[in-house]
């Protein structure tokens, strides 16, 4: 079992890790941008955010799970609470074998 949750400041660390072992976006990293999925123990499972630039628009990012915890709906649900989470126009950029995945 795990929970999605707003990520800390001393989040940050075990973020970049996370996103460094998947070669995720770790630019410009802001910890009120996150959200992070945790296990029972607090343990970081996952991590994604909602990475805005200049107000003028907002890009689904950084979403990366460890592969050890893949295939239970970590992603799917952080993307879903950062979805839920405005109502502005989202963007998304990814790499085209990553595309299925998305469009579920």
């Amino acid at each position: 079992m795990y929970k999605i949750t707003k990520s800390r400041v001393d989040d940050m660390l075990g973020i970049l890790d996370l996103l460094l072992s998947v070669d995720g976006d770790s630019d410009n990293l802001k910890p009120e941008e996150f959200l992070v999925a945790r296990d029972s123990n607090n343990n970081l499972l996952g991590c994604g955010r909602l990475k805005h630039y200049n107000d003028q628009c907002i890009e689904l990012a950084s979403i990366a799970v460890y592969p050890e915890h893949r295939k239970i709906g970590v992603a799917s649900n952080i993307i879903q609470n950062l979805v839920e989470s405005t109502k502005e126009k989202i963007y998304l950029i990814c790499y085209k074998p990553l595309i299925p995945f998305f469009e579920k």
